[in-house]
């Protein structure tokens, strides 16, 4: 299961989750400008992907799955320098989106 919007607007959402099913939840966050994006990508909260991560960094997630969506879908490839930003900010694996 990939939790994106619910676990920004409701983090306790996603630690419920995440302890009822411990390392089958997957976070999914998209960011544009390092912010996390929500609503379908409508709407761009003043929540940073990196310091979110942290935040959820104590839960038994499997992964999180790290949108750019400044890249996305624009043929220029993955923003490698957020991704491994992210992925080196937690413990958690970090899956490349995008």
């Amino acid at each position: 299961v990939i939790l994106g919007t619910r676990a920004v607007r409701e983090p306790d959402f996603l630690g419920s989750a995440a302890e009822r099913h411990p390392g089958r939840i997957i976070l999914g966050l998209d960011a544009r400008n390092g912010m996390l994006a929500t609503d379908g990508w409508d709407a761009t909260t003043q929540i940073s992907a990196v310091g979110f991560a942290q935040r959820a960094a104590g839960l038994q997630l499997a992964a999180i799955v790290y949108t750019d969506i400044d890249r996305d879908g624009m043929l220029e490839g993955l923003n490698l320098a957020a991704t491994v930003a992210l992925a080196e900010a937690v413990a958690t694996p970090v899956i490349a989106s995008g």
